[in-house]
């Protein structure tokens, strides 16, 4: 999947009828949730799924971060080329890698509110209070 600028997004946006979602960043996500959006609690949706190896890679790493996760991953497949290792090592490598990716963004979606009406009034305040200091910045 290629990365959309803005100007597409925007586009999307204002298409009828097509689903579309926006991540805004995590400095957006803290100021709405700071207690469910964070690395632990992303990390806790991976404890619960039926994956040993994921649970195992973060337990190898010693982090619940999902990017030092990867990084590690990234960069021992670019070992195995360096290498010349054979075999279904690197195979093994990049699909838990693609797990983990997936993992994250079913953990997202399952943490963010479905639309903006589940969302009580004291949060919006804290969003847009975000929003203000954004576009100061």
């Amino acid at each position: 999947m290629s990365m959309l600028v803005y100007d597409d997004v925007r586009e999307a946006i204002r298409t009828k009828g097509r689903p579309f979602s926006l991540l805004l960043g995590n400095g957006f996500s803290m100021s709405y949730a700071p207690t469910i959006f964070t690395y632990n609690a992303l990390h806790g949706f991976i404890e619960r799924l039926d994956n040993p190896v994921l649970r195992a890679l973060f337990q190898v790493v010693g982090t619940h971060d999902f990017e030092k996760v990867m990084q590690q991953l990234e960069t021992f497949a670019s070992l195995c080329d360096a290498l010349g290792l054979k075999g279904g090592l690197k195979e093994r490598i990049l699909e838990a890698a693609e797990d983990l990716k997936r993992s994250l963004i079913d953990a997202i979606r399952a943490l963010h509110p479905e639309h903006v009406y589940t969302i009580p009034e004291s949060k919006c305040d804290a969003c847009a209070a975000f929003g203000q200091v954004a576009n100061f910045l």
